[in-house]
């Protein structure tokens, strides 16, 4: 609900969120611009850094741009591996395409299917190599009596999308 009333009330061109307990780059905002000027892209994905306790684990995002949504499939399987799909903080969208918003239903999944309603509406993508921003992993909450459900709709949604946008094409989804 907090994402949803940011987004209504800003004014800018650009939408970028940040997590309370997570840190940026200095220049992340300064270099996603930029690689949106350079591309025309509508949506720019950066890679992240991922700390679980100790551990730093470096998310990579390619540095392609892809001028259509067949050209973003050959790219797609590797993005939802590696995660990069699922988060709205390592992105800079455009406020003018954003024609759906979180849903306030789930706790859980609601950014992925953001992005991908999100996604649907770009025609293009671009990715941004350097890792920007620092994702502190605090750990699971436990338990969940509505997980099965939420999972099974979010997995239900990501095949919707898939079918839509690749008609079928089981290359895109391959492992997931």
């Amino acid at each position: 609900a907090a994402r949803n009333a940011g987004i209504h009330k800003a004014t800018g061109k650009y939408i970028q969120f940040v997590d309370s307990d997570d840190t940026v780059v200095q220049t992340m905002c300064e270099k996603l611009i930029k690689r949106q000027k350079e591309t025309d892209a509508e949506l720019i994905i950066c890679g992240y850094n991922l700390y679980k306790g100790n551990s730093k684990e470096e998310m990579l995002a390619t540095d392609t741009a892809f001028c259509s949504m067949e050209d973003f499939a050959q790219e797609f399987n590797y993005y939802m591996e590696k995660f990069l799909i699922h988060s709205p903080c390592n992105k800079l969208y455009l406020k003018e395409k954003i024609k759906f918003f979180f849903n306030t239903d789930y706790s859980l999944g609601e950014d992925l299917l953001f992005n991908l309603n999100y996604i649907g509406n770009c025609t293009y993508i671009a990715g941004c190599a350097d890792t920007l921003y620092n994702y502190y992993h605090v750990g699971a909450s436990g338990y969940r009596k509505d997980g099965a459900i939420i999972a099974t709709t979010i997995y239900r949604e990501l095949r919707n999308f898939v079918d839509d946008k690749w008609k079928g094409n089981s290359n895109v989804l391959r492992g997931i």
